[in-house]
């Protein structure tokens, strides 16, 4: 090889480098924003020019230090984000020392570190992500109007039998019912590009994934990241290899209520629930022994949930009341009712079931986003809590 080619070889390598340099530089825009506010830095130049006046080179002070010395660049980078990230979560860490839960939250964070958090995903994390998903409450009012049985949905809404709510739509006209959740809950695209709670779940968790939720959100996000899940299963379908990457460890998901696109996996009228999980509770069939071994084995995080009583808490009163499994601690994470004794009944009623609430402000929805990127950074170093 010539002397030629070995010049242009190394000008080709080392402008490769330096692109790659540059390229990490400009991801650090808003440090560099801020430690160059002072203003420029300026070197005169040996060279005059025609009029005799002094020539000076500008340069932005983030980018001379980048240059000349990476690793005290580095250090001065690592002290801003430490202050940044203080100043950003220092309302809401004020909070949770105000309302005595910062106990409760180190150890959902030693959890994630872990590597032992499921998030079990509720409706509400959904409708964040696009505002045409529906809360189930509101997807039964929608379809007993459109079925003309308006009134008595309503009636039994109001007394929390959700199940039989769906029955009864379910009997009048299964067809319409169906087609109105495969619409309903079909994909969408997130609302717009603001950051998303979900979009933060590939970041702390590393295995299994449960949702109540129809749609495929979950899916989208993990699969933007190049985090597929491997194993799936929707509703009582066999065949997605769940159970074995479950227990491997690797990101599988279990979609409690089915597949919006599949009628033959949805489970949520009475007479599937009572087929699904049996009359009472079967730990013979497979959803409820799978979501069993999830309750006794990982540390589940509650989010988007309204935490009501329905099927699945009962199994997991079930599988207390049994008193043959050590069950480990679960997370909830929950918006804070206005009247403290409405807080009291449901922090007592959820601590049977070893599920311990977190509270966010009333009507403060932003901290749940808030909320998980706190956890993201405590569990990786970088804020102390």
């Amino acid at each position: 090889m010539s002397t030629e080619q070995d010049k242009q070889q190394s000008k080709e390598a080392i402008s490769m480098i330096e692109g790659l340099l540059q390229e990490k530089f400009r991801n650090k825009s808003e440090f560099n924003s801020y430690y160059d506010k002072d203003g420029a830095v300026t070197i005169k130049s040996l060279a005059n020019s025609d009029d005799s006046t002094v020539v000076v080179h500008t340069y932005n002070p983030s980018e001379v230090l980048w240059w000349v010395d990476r690793k005290t660049y580095q250090d001065e980078y690592d002290d801003w984000e430490n202050k940044s990230i203080g100043t950003y979560y220092q309302d809401i860490l004020e909070f949770f020392v105000e309302t005595d839960q910062l106990d409760a939250i180190r150890g959902l964070v030693e959890a994630v570190r872990m590597r032992r958090m499921v998030p079990f995903v509720g409706a509400g994390i959904s409708k964040d992500y696009n505002k045409e998903y529906l809360l189930w409450g509101q997807a039964l009012t929608k379809i007993g109007k459109k079925l003309a049985l308006s009134s008595e949905v309503e009636k039994i809404l109001g007394q929390g039998n959700f199940l039989e709510a769906a029955q009864l739509l379910f009997d009048k006209d299964s067809i319409q019912f169906i087609n109105f959740i495969q619409t309903r809950f079909s994909t969408k695209q997130a609302d717009n590009n603001d950051a998303k709670a979900v979009s933060l779940l590939p970041e702390i968790s590393h295995g299994c994934v449960v949702t109540t939720n129809l749609d495929d959100v979950l899916e989208q996000v993990f699969s933007e990241r190049n985090m597929h899940f491997i194993g799936y299963m929707h509703g009582t379908q066999a065949g997605g290899s769940f159970v074995s990457n479950l227990t491997r460890g690797k990101r599988c998901i279990l979609k409690l209520h089915g597949h919006a696109n599949d009628q033959h996996t949805h489970i949520f009228t009475e007479g599937q629930y009572n087929c699904a999980y049996g009359n009472p509770v079967n730990f013979s069939e497979d959803l409820p022994k799978t979501l069993r071994q999830i309750y006794i084995s990982q540390t589940l995080l509650f989010l988007g949930c309204s935490m009501t009583k329905d099927k699945t808490l009962d199994l997991f009163q079930n599988v207390c009341s049994d008193n043959h499994f050590i069950v480990p601690q679960h997370f909830a994470l929950l918006e804070q009712p206005k009247l403290a004794d409405i807080t009291s009944k449901t922090e007592s009623r959820l601590l049977q079931l070893n599920i311990q609430p977190i509270w966010y402000p009333n009507e403060h929805h932003e901290n749940v986003l808030r909320f998980l990127e706190l956890i993201r950074d405590a569990s990786s170093g970088k804020v102390t809590i």
